[in-house]
């Protein structure tokens, strides 16, 4: 949006302040613009907002505070998006060589820096209040880690969203405590064998549907979890497991019926309290086994990803918003809007 066209009610004039020439220097050539008011936090410490610059004669200048320079300099943009260094208007025959006086004002709209998809189960999101973060696999929202940015997460079926404020960049993954101890059999359910050695499972016979098979850690709806697996086998491909939650599955995030060698990990995050495990999807007899097995909760983000909190500048790592009918597992689209300082 053009700054003339701007409503008075979506801009709150900071301060206005006379400065003698000697303390103003502006470069009004596209591509470089700049100004230097001879202060390393005027309008430093104003980044996305706009300064107008008036000189003796009336003429004026106006422009978005953007990034750094040399020195004092401030780079100026012509929107509030920061992408274009230009002043957004210069009056013909302005002089900085005058003395001048110079505003600031803050405007209150959030521009769209940055937008895409996300694949399901791809959002690696953790909604649980207090250690709220977004790590999604395949996209750098590091650069975002500001404190000046917003992201906004939307279904692709429902249009339900999460929204929240961009803190930092994520320093490393961390991980909790392996919750993998021991494993509970719904034998009642179609298991005929099963047999297992530490956290390997070395031998599960489904004989009929559903069964499941699930250890005692209920989870948090919102944890995010990432579960690792090695060399999984199974000799009936029309078979379906689901790794993810067992014990009155609906809910089930991850599907894999072909075998898989070597080291495979997905994350998935908590969309229901109940028990970690897996189960017999389809109904059948086969076999499986699987080394290797481990379930963590994710307690951190990655160097790609960011932590959010529900306001600017705030503490609290929980997400501003986000709906009841939001699930973080479904395929989404993400915005990353510029807020400003």
């Amino acid at each position: 949006m053009n700054q003339a066209t701007l409503a008075t009610n979506q801009q709150t004039v900071i301060g206005r302040t006379s400065i003698v020439a000697a303390n103003i220097a502006v470069t009004l050539t596209a591509g470089s613009a700049n100004i230097d008011l001879s202060s390393a936090t005027i309008p430093r410490n104003y980044q996305g907002h706009l300064i107008r610059v008036w000189d003796t004669g009336g003429k004026k200048i106006e422009g978005f505070v953007g990034g750094d320079g040399t020195g004092t300099v401030q780079k100026v943009y012509s929107t509030k998006a920061l992408t274009t260094q230009n002043w957004a208007a210069q009056m013909a025959g302005f002089d900085d060589t005058t003395n001048c006086t110079y505003e600031i004002v803050k405007v209150y709209n959030a521009v769209v820096v940055a937008s895409g998809s996300i694949a399901a189960s791809a959002a690696q999101l953790s909604l649980v209040d207090g250690t709220a973060f977004a790590n999604p696999s395949g996209l750098d929202l590091s650069p975002y880690g500001d404190g000046r940015h917003m992201l906004a997460l939307y279904n692709t079926s429902g249009n339900y969203a999460a929204i929240g404020f961009i803190k930092a960049a994520g320093t490393g993954e961390t991980l909790g405590s392996e919750l993998l101890t021991s494993w509970t059999n719904d034998g009642t359910n179609g298991y005929e064998t099963f047999t297992t050695s530490g956290t390997d499972i070395t031998d599960a016979a489904n004989t009929s549907g559903t069964a499941n098979c699930y250890f005692g850690q209920a989870v948090t709806i919102g944890q995010l979890i990432k579960h690792v697996i090695n060399n999984y086998t199974l000799n009936q491909a029309n078979i379906v497991y689901r790794f993810g939650f067992a014990v009155t599955l609906p809910i089930a995030e991850v599907n894999w019926s072909i075998d898989i060698a070597g080291t495979h990990y997905t994350t998935f995050t908590a969309t229901a309290t109940r028990y970690l495990g897996f189960r017999a999807y389809t109904a059948g007899a086969g076999n499986f086994s699987a080394s290797g097995m481990s379930f963590k909760f994710v307690t951190g983000p990655s160097a790609t990803g960011v932590t959010i909190v529900n306001a600017k500048g705030g503490t609290t790592y929980n997400w501003m918003y986000k709906h009841a009918s939001f699930d973080p597992n479904l395929a989404m689209t993400y915005k990353v809007l510029f807020v400003g300082d």
